[in-house]
């Protein structure tokens, strides 16, 4: 008998047991413990290898060379073995795919929900995490106020209890070999405790004023708001702690008037306030010219198209004809000033919602004066510009009077004639907190300028885990620091910020604080540039006490810090790549494509991008992303499943993800609150309690191969994207529809540039730019609203240009930064754009990519419909994903492409078309041999290529929801060339020589559906026997004569039924069912929501997307009567619905529902058609 396996791919971890000193019995034991851990995933792969170790011969085999691509086995013959002998061509890069390394795993957030935590429950949590292919765990202590009580014994944060669990925690993740991470801080933002004093925390710049006559002056100024809130007297408090005000005074700066600029009160008649109209009377016509409008409606603005008016803004002549002069923008705090078309009348008024208060202003302020300042923090500020004003301060009338102010804060002074105002400034705290956290873990969050509080704050805080975790920190306990994304507002003033700025920027900040009051010094053109420098140091000192986290990962030996920013739009002052560009690992985040309140698909892309950009560009090989976030108050808890969380997480694929760490995995204290813990109202609740949650490694296996492909090499892109500077990614391309992202033609692929990248991290080389990491891009895309740039961004554009680099944009318009010099912009933005250079161009990105004879990397064209079982069984193919919540496409096709040593292209693809087609795929780069990869199922397929016209085609049918790698080499990827086993036993009764060529892992692709008929051999007509068994609830049985949802039952146990209940039924096959020899299948129909099906007691996989439809399932069928059983899980939406009813008496549910007794169930169970189906 001789055993032949031709033309096929074996992993390495399996082949290399054929090189084992193996008998019968021993290679039977080894085959068992090492296909057993593959569980149902891989059952073709374990039928596979049981086949091959019962065909091994019952003598000792010789141990074969240990290299580990190939290998040749030869042995002296025996009584029953003659020879046997194999090749194997095995890649690193096939291995990485079908066994993703640990590094490729996702990792879950894990809270620990204000001690709801145990020891039995921290170990069924990481073995479960262990078994589900869960890489590690970031671990948070959350909580907040009136959290339940879950654990039999509640162990307060930090307490001798909970470091007893903590450490129980590390040393079990250590003997699993998982990764530990830890938050900077209690909560998930952001750097805050109960450790921070009040000298340490946020703080804010803050003034009073008095208006004077010029000579001697004596007076009492103003006393201080010293109010707990981000601007002025605006108060913004907490729930969670109480927080007292605390702050200082700085300094005292008059300036004098201009003649304009007219004491309003004494030309007021009358002022009419109410909620909703605020009317000014003149006791003559006045021409206004700004107005700063206080009102507690306030809200976002959009990111396209004009905001809807907050308010509006009317003149009369005699207080009965009202016309309108403008409206008045929404802004995110209760003060907006702005300047308004320049109106003379005697009535005015402001009609709108929550009105406070109305100042109007003869003369111009600086527009949009708290946003541009950095106080209320938009995305959109820099549209705001102060136009050309006739009323500007003169700078030499701007007069520093800080010492004449005596301490109860008289002041003391002459001032020459005229009309002054005297400004008061001082700091005092925001009273932001760290959160959510429990109370006892709550506290003030810390300067984020400061370094000496920030450094204070980490040495606290890290010390405070080495003590928790009886110093396990690095390898073998703690190993990462988290930032989540910054959500602890604005910051403006710091204690060393003049002396900073004075260093930075080279000129005295003190003369120039009136114009954040909205006072134009100089020329609007100085103030605005004063404004830039302002935000730039802010921005610096933001981004530096973010690097100094490295600092603390090298002091305590840790392996390093994930690092994420703005995430959807616009958090703070300052830049977003900046601070991940030293991290270890960037870090983004995605919500659920349809939940509201979280960050819209997008936005999400710009903030994935913004963090590949990072490691495209300086070699960090790991993007990370907190993933599948979601808000379950909105009909969305507990409703997503590998199936409807893959278009997203194929979103962020497509945007350089390659480490998910999904949110949120609560720790489970025990069984009995069900659904289980939870953080608060926010998902994805991906814990042990899912009804799913045995069957999480079917998603996490999708993302760990993907995510392995996708940290191999360094991404190729074309374009690189410069965004600006005093802006984020976020803020200029995120948004609400997929058009407000880069209009970058398809087939070429982009990273963004921020000015750091432009100034130290790239340069030129052979008209390319060249990054640390080895990527190279050909195009400088100078991006949208460029108008600003400073000078040395400037010199940089024109020395790549100079070096052949082609760049793409528009001139910039005017230099920014106080030391502008005026002359030299002009004549560098002449000599770029004004020179004729060929390699410049100010046309569409598009036009620039043609005219410079730049081919697309990537070209996917439709040949035709992907037509073959849905003609049969029509509802098999239902669409499952949900539409993102942007109002427009994302496109049809999506790639990634990373380059690896000795010419190895890997291509990811996914169809983003929403149609199931046959594809030809065209590639710029490639290779004489090509590899499709399914990253659902780990298959490796050989697939042939063409070259036509210097690119490189493949075809492939590729479904809706397809995502595919397309891996080019100069050597076969996978190949088993030849495995031959030839005995004289006659122990088994087989034929002589037996061929396998169809190894789930290994075949070749199939080009085009039209070579892949299906027809219908068999309908499952017959009756299916139900089982149902409500965890923590009571149980049924129920005969469907017909597939139909669970909840069109009337007994409550199954309407409600969330878990997984098991259909059987039986199949009569006769023999010429079973005369041919072409695969054969066995198609579910729609599943609602994940299946797993077993043929006569085997395993005949686990189905968790459309198609649901099994492998070849010829060899489990026989004639006559076949068992059918399929294990059907859905999820905890309809139980929760269930548990809410008037007359349900015993809930299953104990922790926050969220639904009500009439919400809408979710359609559950096997729906079918049930088919089976043979390749033709």
């Amino acid at each position: 008998m001789s055993l032949h396996i031709h033309d096929n791919c074996l992993p390495l971890e399996y082949a290399m047991l054929l090189k084992k000193d193996l008998n019968i019995p021993a290679a039977i034991t080894i085959f068992e413990q090492q296909t057993t851990n593959l569980k149902t995933k891989d059952m073709d792969i374990r039928r596979t290898l049981t086949a091959l170790a019962l065909l091994l011969p019952l003598s000792a085999m010789a141990v074969p060379t240990d290299d580990d691509r190939t290998g040749t086995m030869t042995n002296e013959p025996s009584k029953d073995v003659t020879t046997v002998s194999f090749t194997i061509d095995t890649s690193v890069l096939a291995r990485i795919f079908m066994d993703p390394p640990k590094e490729a795993r996702p990792q879950v957030w894990w809270h620990w929900m204000d001690g709801n935590v145990s020891k039995e429950g921290i170990r069924k949590d990481i073995e479960w995490m262990k078994r589900s292919g869960i890489g590690g765990f970031h671990q948070f202590d959350a909580g907040g106020i009136n959290m339940p009580r879950a654990a039999k014994v509640k162990l307060p944060y930090l307490s001798d209890g909970w470091k007893e669990a903590f450490r129980f925690a590390l040393h079990m993740a250590d003997s699993l070999d998982m990764d530990v991470t830890i938050a900077s801080a209690p909560g998930w933002s952001s750097t805050g405790g109960k450790w921070v004093k009040p000298e340490d925390a946020i703080k804010k710049l803050e003034w009073r004023h008095v208006d004077v006559r010029g000579g001697k002056v004596s007076t009492k100024l103003p006393d201080l708001y010293n109010v707990v809130g981000p601007y002025q007297d605006y108060h913004v408090g907490n729930d969670r702690i109480e927080v007292k005000p605390y702050g200082k005074d700085l300094y005292v700066i008059a300036v004098r008037l201009p003649a304009s600029d007219k004491a309003m009160r004494a030309l007021t008649e009358r002022v009419e306030e109410s909620d909703s109209c605020i009317t000014v009377e003149f006791r003559q016509p006045q021409t206004i010219k700004a107005l700063t409008l206080q009102s507690m409606a306030m809200g976002a603005r959009p990111k396209i198209g004009d905001p809807a008016p907050g308010s509006v803004l009317e003149s009369s002549d005699d207080g009965r004809q009202w016309r309108k002069v403008c409206d008045i923008e929404p802004s995110v705090l209760p003060y907006l000033t702005k300047n308004i078309p320049q109106t003379c009348a005697r009535f005015f008024r402001v009609t709108g919602r929550q009105l406070v208060s109305l100042d109007l202003f003869t003369v111009s302020k600086i527009n949009h004066s708290q946003e541009v300042g950095g106080f209320g923090i938009v995305h959109d500020f820099w549209k705001y510009g102060t136009a050309y004003s006739s009323d500007a301060i003169r700078t030499s009338d701007v007069v520093n009077l800080t010492g004449k102010m005596t301490p109860d804060g008289r002041l003391e002074c002459t001032l020459p004639a005229g009309r002054w105002r005297i400004y008061r400034f001082g700091w005092s705290i925001t009273g932001k907190i760290n959160h959510p956290a429990s109370p006892e873990a709550t506290g003030l969050e810390v300067d984020k300028l400061d370094p000496d509080a920030w450094m204070r704050y980490f040495h606290t805080y890290v010390d405070l885990y080495k003590n928790a975790a009886d110093g396990m920190l690095g390898k073998k306990g703690i190993r990462y620091l988290l930032v989540d994304s910054y959500e602890a507002g604005s910051f403006t003033w710091t204690p060393r910020l003049a002396e900073e700025f004075k260093k930075r920027r080279g000129y005295n900040l003190v003369p120039w604080l009136p114009v954040l009051t909205g006072e134009i010094i100089g020329s609007s053109q100085m103030s605005e540039r004063f404004l830039w420098d302002w935000r730039k140091t802010l921005g610096e000192l933001f981004c530096e006490n973010y690097d100094r986290i490295n600092d603390i990962v090298k002091e305590y030996e840790l392996d390093g810090r994930y690092t994420e920013t703005h995430e959807g739009s616009r958090a703070y002052t300052g830049d977003g790549m900046d601070p991940k560009i030293k991290a270890t690992i960037p870090m983004a985040a995605f919500w659920m494509e349809n939940t509201p309140n979280g960050s819209a698909a997008p936005a999400a892309v710009c903030d994935i991008r913004e963090s590949a950009s990072v490691s495209h560009i300086y070699g960090q090989p790991i993007v990370a992303a907190e993933s599948f976030s979601v808000d379950g108050d909105h009909g969305r808890a507990y409703t997503y499943c590998p199936e409807n969380m893959k278009y997203i997480a194929d979103v962020g694929l497509s945007a350089g993800v390659n480490r998910f760490v999904v949110h949120e995995s609560a720790s489970q204290p025990n069984d009995k609150y069900l659904p289980g813990m939870q953080l608060f109202r926010y998902g994805q609740w991906l814990h042990r309690n899912e009804t799913w949650g045995e069957y999480a490694w079917t998603l996490t296996n999708y993302l760990a191969r993907s995510s392995a492909m996708l940290q191999q090499g360094h991404s190729v892109a074309d374009i690189l994207l410069y965004y600006g500077e005093d802006i984020n990614v976020t803020a200029i391309y995120g948004g609400d529809t997929f058009s407000t992202l880069p209009d970058v033609p398809d087939g070429f692929n982009y990273d963004f540039a921020n000015p750091t990248v432009i100034k130290s991290g790239v340069h030129a080389k052979d008209g390319r730019l060249v990054a640390p990491s080895g990527a190279s891009y050909k195009v400088l895309w100078i991006g949208r609203d460029q108008d600003f740039m400073s000078l040395e961004i400037l010199k940089r554009i024109k020395a790549f240009a100079d070096a052949g680099v082609i760049i793409c944009g528009k001139e910039p318009k005017r230099c920014a930064g106080m030391k502008a010099d005026d002359r030299s912009f002009a004549s560098l933005v002449d000599n770029v754009w004004h020179s004729r250079r060929k390699n410049v161009f100010t046309c569409s990105l598009e036009e620039c990519l043609s005219r410079s004879g730049m081919r697309p990397d990537f070209i996917a064209t439709a040949t035709t419909a992907q037509k073959s079982l849905p003609q049969i069984v029509p509802a098999a193919f239902e669409q499952v994903e949900a539409p993102a919540n942007a109002k427009d496409s994302y496109g049809d096709f999506k790639y990634v492409h990373r380059n690896l040593p000795g010419n190895t292209q890997v291509y990811w693809v996914r169809n983003f078309s929403g149609e199931d087609k046959d594809v030809d795929l065209s590639f710029k780069d490639g290779g004489r041999y090509a590899a499709l990869l399914n990253p659902e199922n780990g298959e490796v397929a050989d697939i042939p290529v063409t070259q036509k016209d210097g690119r490189f085609i493949v075809s492939t049918p590729m479904l809706s929801t397809d995502a595919r790698f397309i891996v080019f080499t100069d050597t076969p990827m996978v190949s088993v060339r030849e495995i031959i086993i030839k005995t004289q036993s006659s122990a088994f009764n087989l034929a002589d020589t037996i061929r396998i060529d169809c190894l789930p892992f290994a075949k070749t692709a199939v080009q085009k559906s039209s070579e892949q008929q299906l027809s219908v051999l068999q309908t499952v007509g017959s009756s299916w026997n139900v089982h149902f068994e409500q965890k923590n609830g009571g149980t049924a049985d129920k005969v469907f004569g017909e597939l139909r949802s669970w909840t069109e039952e009337d007994n409550p146990v199954v309407k409600y039924f969330s878990g997984t209940a098991v259909y059987s039924t039986t199949l009569e096959l006769d023999s010429k069912a079973l005369a041919g020899d072409g695969k054969i299948f066995m198609d579910l129909g729609t599943v609602k929501n994940i299946a797993e099906v077993t043929v006569n007691g085997s395993e005949a996989g686990v189905l968790w997307k459309a198609p649901f439809r099994t492998g070849d399932i010829r060899h489990l069928l026989k004639e006559g009567e076949n068992h059918l059983e399929i294990k059907v899980t859905n999820l905890w939406r309809n139980r929760m619905i269930g548990d809410v009813q008037s007359d349900e008496t015993h809930p299953v549910t104990a922790i926050r529902r969220f639904y009500k007794a009439g919400d809408k169930l979710l359609p559950s169970g096997l729906l079918g058609p049930v088919v089976i189906v043979e390749e033709d």
